[in-house]
């Protein structure tokens, strides 16, 4: 099992990631390294004055973060901690799953970003070579599955494979924390054709829904899923998605996600992102 990556709250928050990192360590027992990261402006100081203030400040969060680690850890779990002076998270971390595989980073969820400012989640999202794990802070009462969402229509042979990633994940993360799996589908109609009334919105369903048929009967027999573990509605997936993790009263949402880069990324975003904005459950972004 590869190593699981928590990012801890090193300001003292509620400690989301760390303690819901840490169970789904202890379920999947998968080894864990968790990682806090502070950074000042001191560059003011002298050369002398910034080494000593950059020890002790370490040294004193390395001893916080020890102490929380004991505390949440389960018994027998490996753990590995560490504080690092650095002041861009997202790059820190990307160069430490460039160099090995994790199983996931975890991250707490703060969404913050906005057209001048990319938030950390954000930046990991876009460009983290690891899946990510955003933990949602304030949950629905009363979570339960673990959705799957898939494009069940896709011909693309890439897209294909990430609907697997996305399966096998979402599958090992519920049998691991007895959770069912339910899979989630949207079911897109062209706007501007549904605007001029060019096509009936209802018989169009109905031909996607029957195209569907032996895609979803592929899927359960290959998943041992059931049919009423499958949910389709029509719309685009940033509105489906949420729609369905609400009404499922979603744990976990296992999805893909592709980053965009440049103007290009500011201004569309991602669906993974926009999710992030409306949902009140975990986020599992797996890379295509």
């Amino acid at each position: 099992m590869n190593p699981i990556m928590i990012i801890a709250d090193i300001e003292g928050r509620s400690q989301v990631a760390l303690r819901r990192g840490m169970q789904l360590a202890g379920a999947l027992n998968a080894p864990v390294e968790v990682v806090g990261f502070v950074y000042e402006y001191i560059s003011e100081l002298s050369a002398g004055v910034q080494k000593q203030f950059k020890e002790q400040l370490l040294a004193e969060k390395q001893a916080w973060l020890e102490s929380e680690v004991e505390r949440q850890a389960p018994p027998g779990l490996k753990v590995k901690t560490r504080v690092v002076w650095e002041k861009s998270i997202h790059l820190w971390v990307n160069k430490r799953c460039d160099k090995r595989e994790y199983y996931a980073v975890i991250k707490t969820a703060h969404r913050s970003g906005n057209f001048l400012y990319t938030s950390t989640d954000w930046h990991l999202l876009r460009s983290c070579p690891s899946p990510v794990l955003i933990e949602a802070e304030k949950k629905w009462n009363k979570a339960r599955p673990v959705v799957a969402a898939l494009d069940l229509g896709t011909r693309h042979k890439s897209k294909q494979r990430l609907n697997e990633k996305i399966m096998e994940r979402a599958l090992e993360i519920a049998n691991a924390t007895e959770s069912e799996v339910c899979v989630v589908c949207a079911l897109t109609v062209p706007t501007l054709l549904k605007d001029m009334d060019i096509i009936d919105v209802d018989e169009h369903l109905m031909k996607r829904k029957a195209e569907l048929k032996p895609a979803i009967e592929q899927l359960c027999e290959r998943y041992g899923l059931r049919r009423r573990q499958v949910y389709m509605k029509a719309g685009s997936p940033r509105k489906v998605i949420p729609s369905l993790a609400n009404k499922l009263k979603a744990d976990l949402l296992v999805m893909g996600t592709v980053g965009r880069k440049g103007i290009r990324g500011k201004l569309m975003g991602n669906t993974a992102e926009q999710l992030l904005q409306h949902l009140r459950t975990d986020v599992l972004a797996i890379k295509r």
